[in-house]
C-alpha cells in the first residue's frame, strides 16, 4: 500500500444564488450525519447534487480520457458535450439567471476551502482557504473552463500560474495528499458519488486498475518494478540484435572458409571449430531458455496455487470466526453482539476497536479460550468444540500445504541460478579457446589480407559475444529484481485485500445476511488481478449475477468500504435515490449498510423521491444526527404535484421525524 496518508474532502455548506430551476437562493449546511435531500421529480435533487459536485471538481464526468488531436492520442479530462448551457438549460435564462452562482464551503484534513463558481458561465469565480487560522486568498484570472489547458495543449507549453482554476487545484491536490488533481476528480467521481447513471465500480476494470496501480499499491516498489522491467526489456533486445550481427559474421566467415584456399588445415580447422562451438553453444543457449520457461511456467502456477490456498484460508479463517462467534454465544450470553468484528480489528488489522489507534507490532492473545481483549476466562463446555478443531486443522493442513509450495518455489528458482551460472561459464572457457586460436593467427608468417580480414571478424565476433552476454546478464538481473518486487506487490495485496474485506463484509453482510468477502482474481487473459465479491461461497465475476438492488448495494458496500480503508479524517458519501430498487424486504437491511458508514463522523448525503417506502423512516429512526432538505419548497413542483395530498404528507412527516 502506499506510504502517503490520503486526505478526502468533508462537506461544510452549500449557497446557491440567483438560479431560477428554484424558486430562491438555498443556503445548507452539512451534519456530520445522514443529510436527506427530499423531493418530487423534476424538483431538481439530482441538479443540487451535481451542483454540489461543479462546486468542488469542476464539470468534469472522468479524470482524464482520451481525444485525437491532428492524429495524436492526448489525455484530456472527459468533459460534458453541453458544458457551456449543462446549467443554463435548467433555468428561465432570465436575467438574473446570469449572475447565478453556487458557493462551497469544505474542508480538507484541517483546512478550510471556499470557492464560487458561475452557474451561467462555467468558470471558477474566487477561491480562498484558512489553514492554521491564516485565511489565504487563491490569486489568479477567472477564465471559462473551456478555455482552460491543464493535461491538453496544442502547442506542448502551457503557462497556468495566473489561472486560478489551476491556482485552486494545485492547492486543493497538495491539501489532500493526491499526486494531482485529476486523483482528486477521480475520487470524487468514481468514489464519493453514486449518481443516477447507476454505473457500479466494483465491476469496472479501469476504475480497479486505477485504484490498483496508484492508491492501494506501494507508489515507489511500483516505481522500481516499472523500471527494472523496462530495463530488462531494453537490455534484451540489445542481446537479440547482438546475435544477429553475430549470425550475419558467421555467415561471412563459412563463405570466405569456402572460397579461399588455405594451406594450413591446422588453423582453418581451428576456426571452422570455433564457429561450430559458436553455433552449438547457441543451441545450448535455446535448451537453457526453454528450460528456463519451463521451470518459470512451473513457478507462476505455483504462484497461482498460493493465490487460491491464500484464498482458501482466508475462508476457513472466516469460518474459524463463525465457529467461534457461534460458541461463545452459546456458552457466554453476555457477549458483545460486535465482538467477532472488534476482535477483527484488534488482531487482524491492528487496530484498537475504540480509538482506532495503530497496535502494529503488538502481541496479541488469539486464544480460544480467552477474551481477546482483557484476556479474562471463556468457559463453554469443550464438548461442543469438534467442529472448531475441524476447522483448525483444515486451517493447519492449508497452511502447511502453503509452505511446501513456498519450498518448492526456492528450489525452482535455485535451479534457475544453476542453468544460469553454467552457461556464463561455458562461454567463458569458451573465450580462453577463441583467445588462444586469434594468439596462433598473429603470430603466422605470410598472412594475406584475407586471413587480416578473417581475423578481424572473429574479434569481432568475440566482442559482440561479450557484448551480448552481459547485456543478457543484465537482462536477466534486471527481470529477477522485476519478478522479487512483484512477489513483494502480490504478498502487498493479499494484505490489502484481507483487510479491504474485513471491511466489506461489514457492510455487505449487513444487507445480503449471507457471507460476504473480497477475493483478488484475474478476471480475463490479461493477468491482470482485480477485487471480485464472493457472496454465499461464489465468485461474482460480472455485475449481472446479482438482482438490481444486490448488485447497487454491493457497490456502495465497497465504495464506503474503500472510504473506511483510506480514512484518515472525516469525508462524505453521496448516493441517490438508493430506495429506488428495493423491495421492502430488504430496506431495514439498506439503513444498516448506512449506518454503519456513519459510525465514524462522516456525512452521508441521500436523496429520496418520496415515494412510500419504509427505508427513509428506517434511515430516519436510526440515524443520531440528521438534517433533511425538503426541495418541494425551493423546487418548481408541478400542478400535480401540488395536488398530491401523500406526497405533502409524507414530506411534512420526514421534517417533523428529522426535527424530533
Amino acid at each position: 500500500m502506499r506510504d502517503n496518508k490520503i486526505y478526502l474532502p468533508t462537506l461544510k455548506r452549500v449557497r446557491i444564488s440567483n438560479y431560477s430551476l428554484y424558486n430562491q437562493d438555498i443556503d445548507y449546511e452539512f451534519v456530520k450525519g445522514l443529510n436527506l435531500i427530499i423531493g418530487g421529480n423534476g424538483v431538481g435533487k439530482t441538479t443540487f447534487i451535481s451542483i454540489i459536485k461543479y462546486a468542488l471538481i469542476g464539470l468534469y464526468k472522468k479524470d482524464l480520457d482520451v481525444k485525437n488531436y491532428k492524429g495524436e492520442k492526448r489525455l484530456v479530462r472527459g468533459s460534458y458535450t453541453n458544458g457551456n448551457t449543462f446549467f443554463r438549460n435548467r433555468t428561465t435564462e432570465s436575467e438574473k439567471d446570469k449572475t447565478g452562482f453556487v458557493e462551497l464551503w469544505f474542508d480538507i484534513n484541517e483546512t478550510l476551502f471556499y470557492v464560487k463558481r458561475s452557474l451561467y458561465d462555467i468558470k471558477i469565480e474566487a477561491a480562498s482557504y484558512i489553514k492554521g487560522g491564516i485565511k489565504h486568498q487563491i490569486e489568479g484570472q477567472a477564465i471559462k473552463q473551456e478555455l482552460y489547458k491543464s493535461y491538453e495543449d496544442t502547442e506542448g507549453v502551457v503557462d497556468n500560474d495566473h489561472n486560478l482554476q489551476y491556482n485552486y487545484e494545485k492547492i486543493v491536490a497538495k491539501e489532500s495528499n493526491l499526486a494531482d488533481f485529476e486523483d482528486f476528480i477521480f475520487f470524487v467521481n468514481q468514489i464519493l458519488l453514486f449518481g443516477e447513471s447507476r454505473e457500479t465500480v466494483l465491476w469496472s476494470k479501469k476504475v480497479q486498475e486505477r485504484l490498483l496501480s496508484n492508491f492501494l499499491n506501494d507508489a515507489i516498489l511500483e516505481k522500481r518494478r516499472k523500471q527494472f522491467s523496462m530495463e530488462a526489456k531494453y537490455q534484451d533486445s540489445i542481446a537479440r540484435h547482438k546475435q544477429e550481427e553475430i549470425k550475419a559474421i558467421v555467415r561471412v566467415l563459412k563463405q570466405i572458409d569456402g572460397d579461399k584456399n588455405n594451406p594450413n588445415d591446422y588453423f582453418k580447422n581451428n576456426k571452422l571449430a570455433i564457429m561450430a562451438e559458436i553455433e552449438q553453444l547457441d543451441k545450448v543457449k535455446a535448451q537453457i531458455e526453454i528450460s528456463r520457461r519451463e521451470l518459470q511456467n512451473k513457478i507462476e502456477a505455483l504462484y497461482k496455487q498460493l493465490t487460491e490456498l491464500s484464498h482458501k484460508i482466508n475462508k476457513r479463517e472466516k469460518e474459524k470466526e463463525t465457529v467461534e462467534s457461534k460458541i461463545r454465544s452459546e456458552f457466554w450470553p453476555g457477549i458483545n453482539p460486535k465482538y467477532a468484528i472488534y476482535k477483527r480489528q484488534f488482531i487482524g488489522n491492528h487496530i484498537c476497536p475504540i480509538c482506532n489507534a495503530d497496535l502494529e507490532g503488538k502481541q496479541l492473545d488469539d486464544s480460544v479460550d480467552k477474551c481477546f481483549f482483557c484476556n479474562s476466562k471463556i468457559v463453554y463446555d469443550e464438548s461442543k468444540s469438534v467442529e472448531l478443531e475441524e476447522v483448525k486443522k483444515a486451517l493447519e493442513e492449508l497452511i502447511k500445504e502453503r509452505q511446501e509450495i513456498e519450498k518448492r518455489i526456492i528450489r525452482y528458482e535455485q535451479e534457475l541460478k544453476r542453468y544460469d551460472s553454467e552457461f556464463r561459464n561455458a562461454k567463458v572457457k569458451l573465450f580462453n579457446k577463441e583467445n588462444e586460436i586469434r594468439t596462433l593467427e598473429s603470430s603466422k608468417d605470410g598472412a594475406t589480407k584475407m586471413e587480416s580480414s578473417y581475423m578481424a571478424m572473429m574479434n569481432r565476433i568475440d566482442e559482440l559475444t561479450i557484448e551480448k552476454e552481459n547485456a543478457s546478464k543484465l537482462s536477466e538481473e534486471n527481470q529477477v529484481e522485476c519478478e522479487k518486487i512483484m512477489r513483494n506487490i502480490e504478498e502487498n495485496m493479499l494484505d490489502i485485500t484481507r483487510s479491504i474485506s474485513n471491511i466489506f463484509s461489514d457492510f455487505a453482510e449487513a444487507f445480503m445476511k449471507v457471507p460476504c468477502y473480497l477475493t483478488l482474481d484475474e478476471i480475463d487473459k490479461s493477468k491482470m488481478k482485480l477485487f471480485l465479491p464472493v457472496i454465499d461461497g461464489k465468485v461474482r465475476y460480472d455485475q449481472e449475477e446479482l438482482s438490481e438492488s444486490q448488485r447497487f448495494f454491493v457497490d456502495y458496500s465497497y465504495r464506503m468500504s474503500l472510504l473506511s480503508f483510506f480514512y484518515e479524517c472525516p469525508s462524505f458519501y453521496i448516493c441517490e435515490t438508493p430506495d429506488s430498487s428495493l423491495d421492502i424486504s430488504y430496506e431495514e437491511n439498506a439503513a444498516d449498510i448506512f449506518m454503519k458508514y456513519l459510525e465514524r463522523p462522516n456525512t452521508l448525503i441521500l436523496t429520496s423521491n418520496l415515494n412510500n417506502s419504509t427505508f427513509i423512516k428506517s434511515v430516519l429512526s436510526k440515524a443520531t444526527n440528521k438534517k433533511v432538505l425538503n426541495l418541494l419548497k425551493f423546487g418548481k413542483i408541478s400542478d400535480v404535484q401540488k395536488n398530491h395530498e401523500m406526497l405533502n404528507v409524507l414530506s411534512k412527516e420526514i421534517e417533523e421525524m428529522c426535527n424530533e
